[in-house]
């Protein structure tokens, strides 16, 4: 497995050891625990995954802050019955 953490990826472009060190990152583990919880095969997707979540936090972070509502409203407003709370947020 050593061997392997100097690969390249070649989706993300990174190599196995960087991708098993920011998926740790994600998980809050260490190095050790995220080479033993997911095969590489697996390894890209989860952290695929896990960049996805942190887009979508700061996105809706981001979009709370210019229309002046909280994180929360924003982030309810994701679902159908959600956007209907947005609207009433949102100031006349």
């Amino acid at each position: 497995m050593r061997k392997i953490l100097s690969f390249l990826e070649p989706t993300l472009q990174i190599t196995y050891n960087e991708l098993y060190t920011e998926l740790a990152g994600h998980l809050d583990v260490d190095l050790e625990t995220a080479i033993r919880r997911f095969a590489p095969d697996e390894a890209v997707p989860a952290l695929q995954y896990y960049r996805r979540q942190v887009c979508r936090r700061t996105q809706v972070r981001s979009l709370a802050e210019k229309l002046g509502v909280s994180p929360e409203v924003v982030f309810e407003a994701c679902t159908p019955e959600g956007a209907g709370k947005l609207m009433e947020a949102l100031p006349a």
